[in-house]
């Protein structure tokens, strides 16, 4: 926070009254404060404005509060800069020759772009597929004649500097990168603080910081351009000041001038060549990018191709991968295991009408199941639940049943079966005794329906005669219902107009209700399709014949796989993309060419096909590879060491 007479301005925590709700207020934009009185809204504005402030990190008085914070926030910048790169920065400042602080800053990160130094903490990247790594640069060597001073020519030995396994490897400056700490104009901040105005208007090093970071590090000029001294040019506005005095040693001071300019125009031509080579390897570089960058267009279309076409099932890779299976062990052997469940999902789902929470208070499951079907035991599970399903059968025998039934049971037994007692001793007597009494009323019936031909001739020519004598009588009544139809139609011609008005209204009525009930219906539809849905048992069959259900009774989701009908395997083993298959479908496209395009560029797997002059070979395994080589190349290495996915990976 900036300073005001030596003291740090805090805001307060606590209002000095409490603010209503309609309450008129003035409001500070620089110190994002509120005043309900305007005096002492105008005096903190004042003070704000007022040269009165400083800086407590540079130490700089006579600012206004807007200037202090900006030069706070600058000096916060200047604190990013490594250790290893402030001796190196003044070093390469030192030998320039500019006026403005910012051509300064141009030279030295135009120099500092491409070249690295001893020491200095970087991220490097030894292949495509390779992430990259923290390492800390050991040592620097000039591979190439003396001649050849392009930064590409040195290889730098590296030490790894992170988590992972320690290694010692080489690499060249296109394989590293600096964190992003040393930027333009966190360079020129930290310049501004350390260089002064010289003699014929050029910046020069404070002596103080050049005895700090520069001498005192053992900074030289080998350790940071490494035998390649580069040229600067000069500002503008500084000219070589030399005047020339007429002497009698007129000669000797000819020869000596006429030497200086044959020295500088060998000097201006090597300077000219230098620039011409570099602008050839610029142009060569930028057209060799445009290759590059039309043959991953090309790449990705071609993949974009191969993904979007139509495939079966078991030969698409975005598919997600169903969690391992685990067979189902149980006392039940598997033939009988259909069966079972379906007594077990019965019972629970049928569990409120036999009052099944009387027994079984946490319902029937399988152990207990089990142990009703396999086990003897004369009190067992097996006997209360055959008492739950008699004791819900005689229940609905006695709403259903009339009194000849009543009559029949005790005409061969003593009592009636659902008023005697059900325990574990008489429940198979009580069973057996229910089946004869619905076989015996099944075979009586049956008895009746065959003895009753006779009945039914009968019966059929009594109803001829009936049939002939009532016909006559009807003829009789319909003659004189004619005569008194006549009078009727004319009350029914205007209860027709009645109808017809009232149909209308009604129709009306009718289509406003509709109307209001459309939605509605559509709401319970939709309702009872999932709650349908959430009921179903069997799910259904993939491409491998294997079935799928889900039990009410028992957690999971069960598979029945049958090895009998499998069928034949593939000849390629199908691979699954698992980044593909968490992507969002919306995505898809922007997904795979993104990561053709900004990840898989390394390796051309899809190589060019110049004989058949078909521009690039379609390969299905160079596709699925180029396209997870570009997933993994989508994950970019963060400052502290760790991984940043990408927008599309995180859909």
């Amino acid at each position: 926070m900036p300073v005001l007479k030596r003291q740090m301005q805090e805001k307060d925590a606590k209002p000095a009254k409490p603010l209503k709700d309609n309450e008129e207020v003035f409001f500070c934009q620089q110190t994002r404060e509120i005043f309900s009185n305007y005096d002492d809204f105008f005096h903190h504005v004042m003070i704000l404005s007022a040269s009165v402030w400083s800086c407590s990190m540079t130490g700089r008085t006579n600012l206004t509060y807007a200037e202090a914070r900006a030069s706070e926030k600058s000096a916060c910048r200047v604190k990013r800069i490594p250790d290893a790169l402030k001796g190196p920065l003044l070093l390469i400042a030192s030998h320039t020759k500019r006026s403005s602080i910012i051509e300064l800053a141009g030279d030295v990160c135009g120099y500092m772009k491409d070249v690295f130094f001893k020491g200095e903490t970087v991220y490097t990247k030894t292949g495509d597929a390779e992430p990259s790594r923290k390492a800390k640069i050991i040592r620097v060597e000039h591979d190439g004649p003396p001649t050849d001073q392009r930064p590409d020519r040195l290889i730098y030995h590296v030490e790894s500097y992170d988590n992972e396994v320690p290694a010692m490897y080489s690499v060249t400056g296109a394989a590293i990168s600096r964190e992003r700490n040393s930027s333009m104009k966190t360079c020129k901040l930290f310049l501004k603080l350390h260089v002064e105005l010289g003699p014929e208007h050029v910046l020069c090093v404070k002596k103080k910081s050049l005895e700090l970071y520069v001498t005192s590090k053992n900074c030289t000029d080998e350790k940071v351009f490494y035998g390649q001294m580069p040229s600067f040019e000069m500002s503008k506005g500084i000219a070589p000041k030399e005047s020339i005095a007429k002497s009698s040693f007129g000669d000797k001071k000819q020869q000596g001038i006429a030497k200086y300019l044959e020295k500088s125009i060998v000097e201006s031509k090597n300077d000219a060549e230098t620039k011409q080579k570099q602008e050839e390897m610029k142009k060569m570089e930028q057209e060799q990018r445009k290759k590059e960058k039309e043959l991953l267009k090309l790449q990705a279309t071609l993949v974009l191709q191969h993904f979007s076409t139509i495939r079966e099932d078991q030969e698409l890779t975005d598919q997600r991968v169903i969690p391992a299976a685990r067979p189902v062990r149980s006392l039940i052997g598997l033939e009988q295991f259909a069966d079972f469940v379906f007594i077990l999902e019965f019972l629970n789902s049928f569990g409120n009408f036999i009052s099944i929470e009387s027994n079984f208070p946490n319902g029937v499951t399988l152990d207990v199941l089990e142990r009703a079907l396999l086990l003897r035991e004369i009190n067992g599970p097996l006997s209360d639940i055959l008492k739950l399903l008699l004791s819900a059968l005689f229940v609905q025998h006695c709403e259903e049943s009339s009194e000849d039934e009543q009559n029949l049971q005790l005409k061969y037994f003593p009592a009636q079966l659902n008023d005697l007692p059900i325990n574990s001793t008489n429940l198979s007597e009580l069973l057996r005794c229910e089946v004869l009494t619905r076989v015996e009323k099944a075979r009586e019936l049956h008895a009746q329906y065959v003895s009753n031909y006779s009945k039914q001739r009968r019966l059929t020519d009594s109803m001829t005669m009936l049939k002939r004598s009532k016909q006559k009588q009807m003829e009789s009544k319909l003659e004189s219902f004619k005569k008194t139809t006549k009078a009727i139609d004319k009350v029914e011609h205007f209860r027709n107009e009645l109808e017809k008005t009232l149909h209308d209204t009604l129709q009306e009525i009718e289509i406003i209700k509709q109307q209001q009930l459309t939605p509605l219906q559509d709401e319970l539809e939709m309702m009872d399709t999932n709650e349908c849905y959430l009921n179903h048992i069997y799910l259904g069959m993939d491409r491998g014949f294997r079935k799928y259900y889900r039990f009410h009774s028992l957690p999971g989701l069960f598979v029945e796989n049958d090895g009998t009908s499998i069928g034949g395997c593939t000849d390629r083993v199908t691979r699954n993309i698992v980044g593909l298959a968490q992507c969002d479908a919306v995505l898809r496209n922007e997904f795979i060419t993104n990561a053709v395009m900004n990840g898989g560029g390394g390796n051309n797997l899809l190589k060019t096909d110049d004989m058949n002059g078909n521009g690039l070979t379609h390969d299905e395994e160079a596709c699925e590879q180029l396209l997870v080589r570009g997933i993994a190349g989508l994950e970019k290495p963060s400052i502290n060491g760790g991984y940043v996915k990408t927008s599309f990976e995180n859909h």
